[in-house]
């Protein structure tokens, strides 16, 4: 959905510089479209299977908001106001609602998938939780212009104490639990490491994802709609701090 581009922490880990430019976030946020490339090559995706939408990182909420679907976003990271025109599925894509659910949908259409594995709506990053509502809102479109529904698979990301502890979920919520071979856990091992930027600055938390099995959640949470009302999103004063 995103380059992951707009993380200040992230760039000064692995490029020291004191001044945050529009193109130092948009350089980081090619290097982590990279570092995607290659973990999904260690799981054997190649790159002709992989599609970077380029929506702005620390945004999606901001484009999952019904109230403003028209509205044009700039990002006051990389200030730019579209995808890069390489990612661009429909010619001047915009940094908007409409924007981003007409590009998912047209990938649904056309790949017709029979499962989905999107964010939990309960994921505490704005971005997981905004990528659930306009996942959901393409399927539901993608299903209107007659694909067959998919099968909907969530997983959490970020959530309280998550990975390690996830007795803090609601009772209700059930999990189903896939387990993995000793080859598939080593072969998850080296794609999480493929990811070096984020293993340079948040290793414990990723590495806690090294388990016997993969857990989702089964059924789907009432989201609140952007529910993080863009107090994720810095002042561009602040961003080149």
């Amino acid at each position: 959905m995103t380059s992951g581009d707009a993380f200040p922490k992230g760039i000064k880990a692995v490029r020291h510089v004191e001044a945050l430019t529009p193109e130092t976030y948009r350089w980081y946020g090619s290097l982590r479209e990279r570092e995607a490339i290659r973990a999904m090559k260690q799981l054997g995706v190649p790159r002709s299977r992989i599609r970077l939408l380029g929506f702005p990182d620390e945004g999606l909420c901001q484009l999952a908001d019904d109230r403003n679907a028209d509205a044009v976003f700039a990002s006051p990271y990389t200030r730019r106001d579209s995808p890069p025109p390489r990612e661009q599925l429909f010619a001047e894509a915009r940094y908007r609602g409409t924007d981003a659910r007409k590009e998912l949908e047209g990938i649904l259409v056309a790949f017709r998938p029979n499962l989905i594995v999107v964010p939990d709506a309960r994921d505490e990053h704005p971005d997981h939780c905004a990528t659930h509502l306009l996942v959901h809102g393409a399927i539901e479109a993608a299903v209107r212009r007659g694909i067959r529904p998919p099968t909907v698979w969530h997983y959490v990301i970020h959530y309280r104490a998550w990975p390690a502890d996830r007795s803090q979920f609601p009772p209700q919520v059930a999990f189903r639990t896939l387990r993995l071979s000793e080859k598939e856990r080593a072969t998850k091992r080296d794609a999480v490491r493929a990811y070096r930027t984020q293993m340079t600055v948040m290793s414990d938390f990723l590495t806690g994802f090294d388990a016997p099995e993969e857990r989702f959640v089964i059924g789907d949470a009432e989201p609140a709609a952007c529910w993080c009302g863009g107090r994720n999103i810095v002042s561009p004063t602040a961003s080149s701090r």
